[in-house]
């Protein structure tokens, strides 16, 4: 009986893994035409970071998050979920950063790995293969917290080592951001996008993830990885892969949610460090090469984490 039960479980682990490598193949294979044109050509990765910050993230916002109506109470209980994860993980990363003794780049760095999950291009895929369509409606909603957060807090944080009077504004400067209060007013007038606009965002959606992976590639063979994979880079890993999954277990326990939307948040909150961090991280000077390192690492160890957590939750 027990053997069949461990049997079961070692087989719902390996099928996780193998799903988990469908998903982050193509990544990989991205990141390593990105790292090839970084070391052939020395290619600078700022002009395509700012690409995809500037140009192809609004479309992103826009093709994601098109206007829908919202169910309040359920958004209610996940946004509180978003922000009580947030909080937690600028207070675990403000906390390990003092214990390492970081400079305020390099914190800041730190506290974007920790808070940002990859939930959109990798959480809502595994989420569908884990739970189905029961636990998509939660991770979805999730993602649009994330956006709101990233978009506002992220910026903030990023640019938080250097502050000055333009880092407010170059904040509510980005266009994302406008793209995002666009949904939300569209959502609430109750009114969809026009057809060429939507249209334009799906082309532009589209090109958004190629490019910021070859960017991070290119900063990848630019950086020096044995330099920069140091305690702070698997620390950060460790810090987005363990702790904030078990501290997001923690939260979902006192919040009335029903339980696949609770285990789809999970599997969210459990994701690798999101590929925006980087974008943001490249744009305000956040320990670029650190922040790089972690996303990539984050990576490779979410082939163990992901399914382990995907073989339990089911």
């Amino acid at each position: 009986m027990g053997g069949g039960l461990a049997d079961r479980i070692w087989e719902v682990a390996i099928s996780a893994l193998l799903r988990s490598l469908h998903l982050l193949i193509p990544v990989m294979l991205l990141l390593g035409t990105g790292y090839l044109l970084g070391w052939r050509l020395r290619i600078d990765p700022q002009p395509l970071s700012r690409l995809a910050l500037y140009g192809l993230s609004p479309a992103l916002v826009l093709a994601a998050l098109k206007p829908k109506h919202l169910p309040g109470a359920e958004l209610l209980w996940i946004a509180t979920f978003s922000v009580a994860m947030l909080v937690a993980a600028l207070l675990l990363s403000a906390l390990l950063a003092s214990l390492l003794h970081l400079d305020r780049a390099r914190r800041s760095g730190l506290a974007l790995t920790t808070a940002f999950a990859n939930t959109a291009n990798l959480g809502l895929p595994v989420v569908a293969l884990v739970l189905g369509s029961r636990g998509e409606q939660a991770g979805v909603l999730f993602v649009l917290t994330q956006v709101v957060l990233l978009n506002t807090v992220g910026a903030l944080v990023a640019g938080s080592h250097n502050p000055d009077g333009r880092l407010l504004r170059r904040t509510l400067g980005l266009p994302s951001l406008w793209a995002l209060g666009l949904v939300l007013i569209l959502s609430a007038l109750q009114l969809p996008l026009p057809q060429p606009v939507a249209a334009a965002a799906q082309l532009g959606s589209a090109g958004y993830v190629p490019v910021v992976l070859i960017s991070l590639g290119i900063t990848l063979a630019r950086t020096r990885l044995l330099t920069e994979w140091d305690r702070v880079a698997l620390i950060g890993t460790g810090a987005r892969l363990l702790v904030m999954p078990a501290l997001g277990w923690l939260i979902l326990s006192a919040l009335p949610l029903a339980a696949v939307a609770q285990h789809a948040l999970l599997l969210q909150a459990a994701m690798p460090v999101a590929v925006n961090a980087y974008i943001l991280a490249q744009e305000f000077q956040s320990a670029g090469g650190q922040v790089a390192a972690t996303v990539f690492s984050s990576l490779l160890g979410g082939l163990l984490t992901i399914p382990l957590l995907s073989s339990w939750l089911r």
